[in-house]
């Protein structure tokens, strides 16, 4: 339905127009199609349904392949078990179908693009509920894991257009996602991108009604989120974007591993600067800054403001991360790089989507229409070869046990990084302690 809506990159006859399936890459599919839910009559039966086994699963969902046995149809089936929510104490006994679960059936119903995962309806069994979805072939997360090499510029183009279509998408149907991550994207065996997993999200008026801040995984957070605001928008799913997209860049690697709320501050501002309210004005404003809970540190430069006074400004260092010169597929010599180059209309796209202030980040549907898309290298999808290669890697890992083995090590990382934070926290405390007792 969406493909009506779809518009070419460039004009410039070099443009990569490559169609698989029903599929058009260098498109935008900048508008989704929002259907009205029909009236159901009454939720069917599982016993619709073959199952086929199970692949994949999660804290309170499992994941089943499954065949349709009136259409022959292969779809995946997200069973909700309410019996595991109430063990964990998500949900008393007798509540019926959390408020999560009845968002993300109820938007993804609605919701039809091309980028975002198709559910078909919903069917039921005596202890669970599925959701019946469209069969999605790989974890983008966990492709790009086991990558031998970096994407290319032009590879990471085509995914970013491919995002920022269901986000523009999504966006337009007065939808917040709030849980953008790697994980909770798919890639399909001929390289089209769905973005799944409406479990946090939950419908926007704009008219200002407070949201919970117990959103979106740390690493992909928000700083107004984290700054304890309520009243976000948007701009919050454009940092996670922000987020993936240099993930992208430096070969799966995620850039701001914070093991808590005020360490994940520190290591975004260490990388984009602090912001001050010359740089965003409601910064002196927000709970956690106006309280001074959070120790935060300051990266800073100091400029000359319009009435000649010193003001400052956020220390932005993201182009020493993310320079012109990095891996290329066409330079043999550049195969050394860990990270993807950057020209300067992507470092821009970039800048404009890790802004601290919201108001100033850029939106999904301009980010669609930015100037990188029309420049060299355009953007290129993922060959099917190359889609091939990607599953044998994560195949042969998980097989020799480096999977579970990398899980392993980053939980250790993820453990070790807590305890030297704990330990510089109580050092921090005692020193403040015998500073004001007059002992230092």
């Amino acid at each position: 339905d969406a493909a009506t809506d779809a518009e070419p990159v460039a004009d410039s006859p070099a443009a990569i127009d490559c169609t698989r399936g029903t599929y058009t890459f260098c498109k935008r599919y900048n508008r989704g199609v929002y259907t009205r839910i029909p009236e159901q009559r009454g939720l069917q039966s599982i016993d619709r349904y073959e199952n086929l086994g199970i692949v994949g699963r999660g804290a309170f969902n499992k994941i089943y392949k499954a065949k349709n046995k009136e259409t022959g149809e292969i779809v995946a089936l997200k069973a909700m078990q309410l019996e595991s929510l109430q063990q964990a104490g998500q949900l008393a006994s007798g509540e019926g179908v959390p408020m999560e679960m009845m968002r993300e059936m109820s938007i993804l119903a609605s919701i039809r693009h091309p980028n975002v995962v198709a559910v078909r309806e919903v069917v039921l069994d005596s202890s669970q509920m599925f959701m019946v979805m469209e069969l999605v072939d790989f974890d983008l997360g966990l492709l790009i894991e086991h990558m031998k090499q970096p994407f290319s510029e032009g590879q990471v183009k085509c995914l970013a257009m491919q995002l920022l279509s269901a986000l523009a998408a999504v966006h337009e149907c007065f939808t917040l996602h709030r849980d953008l991550k790697q994980t909770n994207l798919l890639l399909d065996k001929n390289g089209v991108l769905k973005l799944c997993d409406f479990g946090l999200s939950r419908r926007c008026s704009g008219f200002g009604k407070p949201c919970t801040p117990d959103v979106t995984s740390l690493w992909y957070r928000a700083p107004e989120i984290l700054l304890g605001d309520k009243h976000y928008g948007t701009a919050v799913d454009m940092w996670s974007f922000g987020c993936i997209f240099a993930e992208w860049l430096q070969h799966g690697e995620p850039l701001f591993q914070g093991s808590g709320e005020v360490e994940q501050l520190n290591v975004i501002f260490k990388l984009i600067g602090s912001p001050s309210e010359h740089s965003w004005p409601a910064f002196p404003a927000l709970p956690a800054v106006s309280s001074g809970i959070f120790q935060l540190q300051e990266h800073h430069s100091m400029s000359l403001g319009a009435d000649g006074g010193l003001i400052k400004l956020p220390k932005n260092e993201l182009r020493k991360k993310f320079p012109a010169v990095g891996y290329t597929p066409s330079a043999a010599a550049l195969a050394q790089y860990k990270s993807t180059a950057l020209g300067e209309q992507g470092f821009d796209l970039l800048n404009s989507l890790l802004n601290a202030n919201p108001e100033a980040r850029i939106s999904a549907a301009k980010g669609l229409y930015h100037n990188w898309f029309s420049v060299e290298p355009l953007p290129v999808p993922l060959s099917r070869s190359e889609i091939r290669q990607l599953r044998r890697n994560r195949d042969e890992a998980i097989k020799s046990g480096a999977h579970q083995q990398a899980i392993q090590q980053q939980k250790a990382q993820a453990n070790a990084r807590i305890a030297q934070n704990t330990a510089a926290a109580i050092a921090a405390s005692i020193k403040a302690r015998m500073q004001g007792g007059g002992l230092a």
